[in-house]
This record gives structure tokens, C-alpha cells and sequence, in this order.
């Protein structure tokens, strides 16, 4: 979609639309072998998990190899990584915060890396949460939320609701909170690590607003 071709293009990559794949089998495998003569890296969204028509792991395995299935966070637990006749797959989930996410931070660095670039990975940073927040769960947790320096010091709001199914959570949030499995509720002012999602806007706009109404 537009949201992955855009995570391609500014890590560099130019991307190949192939379009929507249908609910067939064979239309899927012919797509899979368009992508894989046409592009060093393939990458789809959706079927990869085990519904009537998620076709994609059964094809890579037929065409290459499925070298991995699913990791432990949530958003984007439905990852798959593999092979197409030799070209490298990443295969994420369906869902559309949940590609994005996963876009971000396993096709990009992915991107990056074909380019030959050593830091592929953008920093965290040490943000403070600005209210209470409970997500016990055996799995790291992916929070968005919106950045802003208060007194020399980052602050972290959620982007409302976390639902991976609503666009508005990532649209509106210019980092990712990462949320180690097992952790209870979070009061407010706690430590968290906080993932960048731009190199730019918002986040630095607002840091250079700060700065500027301090002077």
C-alpha cells in the first residue's frame, strides 16, 4: 500500500506496485514469481496466517523457504521471513497499523542494509509516560504515542485507543513505546523507550518551537 511504498522510498528504495492479489491460489504464486524476477526484496502484506486464503507461507515454501513465523509483539506478531527463488521475503500482517509498524521496523532497516548501511536501526530514546497506562501481556508491546520535551525532558502521550486496527494511532504518533512482556501497569512519569518513527517532523518541529519560545 501507500504507507509501505512510502516507508521504501525514504529509506531509499524505489518500490514496485504489483497491486491488490486476489483470493486464488495461483494468482498469488504468479505474483510472488513476478516479484521475485522484478525486486531484491519482496514484500507482501497479508496471508501469512492460517484463514481459507492465506496462501503466502505455502507458496514461499514451494518457491524458496519460510525461514521464520510470527515473533513475540504485538502489533505485527504475524511476521514471516523467507525466501523467493533465492530473493529474500518479508512477510507482514494484514492488518494496517500492524504493517506499518512492522514496515517500519523490519523493511526499512531491511532497505538500509541492501544499501550497505551499519545503522539501521533508530535510536531510542528515554521518554516519561503522561498518564497511567496498563498492558500486561506476554508479548513486548508496541504503544503509539506523540512526543513532546517538557522541561528538558521527553513526555509521552498515547495516540488514544491502540487498536491495530486504527489508522489514526499511527497517522497521529511520532514514536513507538516499547513495553517489555510481562510489565504491570505504568504510572504516570514512568521511564519508558520510546522508538522514533520520523527523522524529522513532528517531533524535532516541536523540539525547535520549544527551543525558539525559550530564547
Amino acid at each position: 500500500g501507500y504507507a509501505l511504498a512510502a516507508i521504501v522510498r525514504a529509506a531509499g528504495g524505489v518500490p514496485i506496485d504489483l497491486g491488490i492479489a486476489p483470493d486464488d491460489r495461483d494468482a498469488i504464486r504468479m505474483l510472488f514469481e513476478s516479484a521475485a524476477s522484478r525486486a531484491d526484496l519482496v514484500v507482501t502484506s497479508a496471508g501469512v496466517s492460517v484463514g481459507a486464503h492465506d496462501h503466502s507461507r505455502a507458496i514461499v515454501d514451494e518457491l524458496g523457504a519460510v525461514d521464520f513465523w510470527r515473533i513475540v509483539a504485538r502489533p505485527g506478531s504475524q511476521l514471516a521471513f523467507g525466501n523467493v527463488r533465492g530473493v529474500p521475503w518479508l512477510g507482514l500482517p494484514g492488518n494496517p497499523v500492524s504493517a506499518i509498524i512492522t514496515g517500519e521496523l523490519f523493511v526499512r532497516p531491511a532497505v538500509l542494509r541492501m544499501q550497505g548501511a551499519r545503522a539501521v536501526h533508530r535510536a531510542p530514546m528515554s521518554a516519561s509516560l503522561g498518564a497511567p497506562v496498563a498492558r500486561a501481556s506476554e508479548s513486548t508491546q508496541l504503544l503509539r504515542a506523540r512526543l513532546r520535551l517538557e522541561h528538558g525532558r521527553w513526555r509521552a502521550t498515547l495516540t488514544g485507543a491502540q487498536s491495530s486496527g486504527r489508522l489514526a494511532s499511527i497517522a497521529e504518533a511520532d514514536a513507538l513505546l516499547v513495553i517489555p512482556p510481562g510489565t504491570g501497569e505504568l504510572a504516570a512519569g514512568a521511564a519508558v523507550a520510546a522508538l522514533p518513527l520520523v527523522a524529522g517532523a513532528p517531533m524535532l518541529e516541536r523540539l525547535t518551537t520549544t527551543l525558539d519560545a525559550g530564547q
